[in-house]
């Protein structure tokens, strides 16, 4: 007796499900694959080390981690050493959510305080430089930044020497960083930490007695509010210690 008919047909369309479905999945992991791999070098390129060898700041335990996990930095694979850069540290801007990363890179000679930008749905705009740092200089790096009520981004770092550390600030404006100056003396300071009272610009940075209170002001010669680059040489930044408060001990 013959088979009926449709007994071949649902066979053959059993193989051909049976075929694409196949395809489906060499399709999926073709896929799924580079985009693992390429998550997995992310991953790698992003993780920069700390001063002890770890994989963030021992003053900011954790944070490259969390960093890692939320942004992605792929856009500035070539720009990052994850063998010899260290302390990163992120700032988001409230009002824009434009994302912010500095931290030291070395040069094959001493490290120098980078800084890359990446707008609110957009992708990083590329490394710049704020400052080369002497030799000998990879513990306490620590860069911290802020923007102000004027619109502009402010960073602070520790530079730790073999007796003393020095505490740096600069400002950025629309045509680059400014000179760095140095907001600290002679003495062991650590942590520096920017914020804003009200409409001023304050550093904190910590000593082993006590914790020195910096005002940072700004003025921009010429500035008439244009669209036009801001030229680092017009302006001005100065500081002064206004508050000493004891350490907690």
């Amino acid at each position: 007796m013959r088979k009926p008919a449709h007994g071949k047909n649902a066979g053959r369309w059993r193989r051909v499900a049976g075929f694409w479905c196949l395809a489906a999945v060499l399709g999926a992991a073709l896929i799924v694959m580079p985009l693992a791999l390429g998550g997995q070098k992310v991953h790698q390129k992003v993780q920069l080390k700390g001063p002890e060898g770890g994989h963030s700041s021992a003053n900011s335990p954790g944070i490259w981690d969390e960093v890692d996990a939320e942004i992605d930095l792929s856009g500035l694979w070539g720009s990052i050493d994850p063998d010899n850069d260290v302390d990163p540290f992120v700032y988001t801007e409230p009002i824009t959510g434009n994302v912010h990363l500095f931290w030291a890179s070395w040069n094959g000679e001493f490290y120098e305080i980078a800084h890359a930008e990446r707008p609110l749905g957009s992708v990083w705009n590329g490394m710049e430089l704020v400052q080369a740092v002497a030799p000998d200089s990879r513990d306490n790096l620590t860069p911290r930044a802020i923007r102000d009520v004027l619109g502009l981004l402010h960073v602070s770092w520790a530079r730790k020497g073999s007796f003393t550390s020095s505490v740096y600030h600069a400002v950025r404006v629309s045509g680059g960083w400014t000179e760095p100056s140095l907001l600290s003396g002679m003495e062991m300071a650590s942590e520096p930490f920017p914020w804003l009272d009200d409409n001023r610009t304050m550093v904190d940075y910590q000593t082993p007695m006590e914790i020195v209170t910096v005002e940072i002001t700004v003025s921009i010669g010429g500035y008439s509010g244009g669209s036009d680059d801001i030229d680092p040489s017009q302006v001005t930044v100065e500081s002064e210690t206004v508050m000493r408060t004891l350490a907690p001990q």
